[in-house]
């Protein structure tokens, strides 16, 4: 999701602009960001990012100060409070 999310908001690199097949399924919404990532080995690679991508990746990305724990945290947690009120709701948990 984040590469799709670097893409949607232009903070790719000119090299990763080349592939305008890939780019341009994603931008149609003909594929999702986790198919683009998995298109490049699930990997991630600091060449697919402009100056500017990089920069915000690596401090968002920065265990000590970044937001992605955080971010990540409050995600599943509502996740799995939303998942459980489901289930309780079905009366798959007591």
């Amino acid at each position: 999701m984040y590469l799709g999310w670097i893409i949607d908001t232009g903070l790719y690199s000119e090299e990763f602009a080349q592939d305008q097949e890939t780019i341009g399924a994603f931008t149609a919404r003909e594929i999702t960001g986790p198919q683009v990532y998995q298109k490049y080995n699930a990997c991630l690679h600091g060449s697919m990012l402009n100056d500017e991508g990089n920069s915000f990746s690596q401090f968002y990305f920065d265990i000590e100060c970044g937001r992605y724990l955080a971010d990540y945290e409050d995600t599943l947690c509502q996740r799995l409070a939303l998942l459980l009120s489901c289930k309780r709701y079905m009366g798959e948990l007591p």
